[in-house]
């Protein structure tokens, strides 16, 4: 199916012990979690507890703001320790920060890429965003973020010895992964060619603007950039549209994209572009393995739909033979409530955007945040996301080993 995220075993596994180590925290109760009141938890087997990490937040020092448009702005962060911060060109960051009293979690992607000695986020502004909002108006230097992850299989891994073609087409604020992927192809692959097809409204709206040019004019002519407005400004002699299927299809003609078995096409912006994209593809018979495809999630939209139990309920875990039971408090999480039993659950950015944290659902009903990160075709097939699902009865969970 064209619409799933390609989900590496081997990434989620090294994401999962990177986070590991760091979970001991908040499941012992020494850190509350994000937004629930909850006792504090001990363990009568001490030593998984250790094993345990936590999903306690590190601490990020705003080193500068780059205003990239009048709504977007990159943030450079630096940890106050010294130690870099290691991530995978497409991936992002899940932000928390206090906004009017409350406690809010936002991903955002990392930008720059990693060759560069720097990480940035980028933040584009939108209409009634808090997180978003805060961050253009009230962010400064010298601030402290605090952050989990990196988290994302949305991902490309630089490989020097790489002859590959990569297309990325981007919408709007989608442009952010896509700018790190791009950055670090170009760098440390000489013979991969990338091209780019980045929709906006008109040229004030276009994030990384002079980046991209100047990128375009050290890669010649392995960079192409094609530029997409739906409202252009008198001369504009570029492309024209929505990114929609006949403008889609129309860019990657003039392009030359072939369907050659060295050409993988990323896609990132709103759900409209990318069904559109998905379209096309599919028409031009590209295999599903070849299309890596970032979906926005948006906690703001998220609402309470249906009440939950009062009570504890009772969730059980096995992993690899090993079953173990614990109880869910009212308002936990089943991935709070899991980790307690000892067992590893892989998880990374806790918000329902990575999907690293996805297990079968055995048996049993829990209510998911929406809207999430899962696809129609993992749904159906019983996978739910942890960090974002709560029991409405007994769960039976299956946590998947890489």
């Amino acid at each position: 199916m064209l619409t799933q995220i390609k989900r590496r075993w081997a990434e989620r596994a090294s994401t999962a012990r990177r986070d590991l180590s760091v979970l001991v925290g908040s499941v012992l109760g020494k850190r509350t979690p994000f937004l629930v009141t909850r006792p504090a938890r001990t363990f009568a087997d001490t030593a998984a507890a250790e094993a345990l990490g936590s999903l306690t937040l590190r601490p990020l020092r705003v080193a500068r703001i780059v205003r990239e448009t009048r709504d977007a702005v990159s943030v450079f962060l630096e940890d106050p320790s010294g130690r870099g911060l290691e991530f995978v060109p497409g991936q992002f960051l899940t932000v928390e920060v206090e906004v009017d009293g409350r406690r809010l979690r936002r991903a955002y992607s990392l930008s720059t890429p990693p060759h560069s000695g720097e990480s940035a986020i980028t933040v584009k502004r939108i209409e009634g965003g808090r997180v978003s909002g805060h961050l253009n108006e009230r962010l400064r230097e010298g601030d402290v973020l605090h952050v989990l992850g990196p988290s994302g299989s949305f991902t490309v891994e630089p490989d020097p010895e790489a002859d590959r073609h990569l297309v990325l087409l981007a919408g709007g604020s989608g442009i952010t992964p896509i700018m790190s992927i791009a950055r670090a192809v170009l760098a440390t692959e000489p013979s991969s060619r990338v091209t780019l097809v980045y929709g906006n409204r008109g040229p004030a709206d276009v994030i990384f603007r002079d980046a991209l040019d100047a990128l375009a004019a050290e890669h010649r002519p392995r960079f192409v950039v094609d530029h997409v407005l739906s409202d252009p400004p008198e001369g504009w002699t570029g492309a024209t549209g929505m990114l929609d299927r006949a403008t889609v299809e129309a860019r990657l003609e003039a392009l030359g994209t072939g369907g050659d078995a060295h050409t993988d096409y990323y896609v990132c912006g709103p759900d409209p572009m990318r069904a559109a994209v998905r379209e096309v593809l599919r028409a031009r018979r590209v295999p599903a393995a070849r299309i890596h495809e970032e979906v926005f999630v948006r906690p703001e939209l998220r609402g309470d739909e249906r009440p939950l139990p009062d009570t504890d309920q009772t969730l059980h875990v096995r992993r690899d033979g090993l079953e173990r039971t614990a109880l869910v408090r009212p308002g936990q999480t089943l991935l709070e409530a899991g980790l307690s039993t000892g067992i590893a659950l892989p998880f990374s950015c806790a918000m329902g955007g990575c999907a690293e944290c996805k297990c079968k659902l055995r048996e049993g009903e829990v209510v998911m945040e929406e809207p999430n990160c899962l696809t129609e075709e993992e749904r159906s097939e019983g996978w739910v996301l942890t960090c974002v699902s709560r029991p409405l009865g007994t769960v039976k969970l299956e946590v998947p080993v890489p």
